[in-house]
């Protein structure tokens, strides 16, 4: 990877744990080391959570799948954030998020019960 992509991916990181924290979630951006065994998240939050943080032009959503999965700690929930690089507003300038479909009806649950949508809760 050379050093204008590991800047982009660093700089897009870094938004994502600001954006983490303006929502009241502590996060930081993780310790890049880059070795044998499991590295680090990109964002790490007080959550059991393990965030890889991937933009480009086409991100490939499931290799970063594979290496939250990999990379998760016991008890960790994987997630991939992911941003089009260069797209403007209205043409896909937009962050998603992605984790397993279990955690997110999970939380959709919780969020309805708790009256987040505006119905009773």
């Amino acid at each position: 990877m050379g050093k204008r992509s590991r800047t982009k991916g660093a700089a897009f990181e870094r938004k994502l744990a600001a954006r983490f924290r303006a929502e009241g979630i502590d996060a930081n951006r993780g310790f890049q080391a880059r070795g044998g065994g499991r590295e680090a998240a990109d964002v790490e939050t007080a959550l059991p959570l393990h965030i890889e943080a991937k933009c480009g032009a086409r991100p490939n959503v499931w290799a970063a799948w594979s290496q939250a999965t990999c990379d998760a700690a016991d008890g960790h929930v994987p997630v991939v954030v992911m941003h089009r690089d260069q797209a403007r507003p209205g043409a896909g300038a937009v962050e998603l998020m992605v984790l397993p479909l279990d955690e997110g009806l999970r939380m959709l649950a919780h969020l309805q019960r708790t009256g987040f949508f505006g119905g009773e809760s």
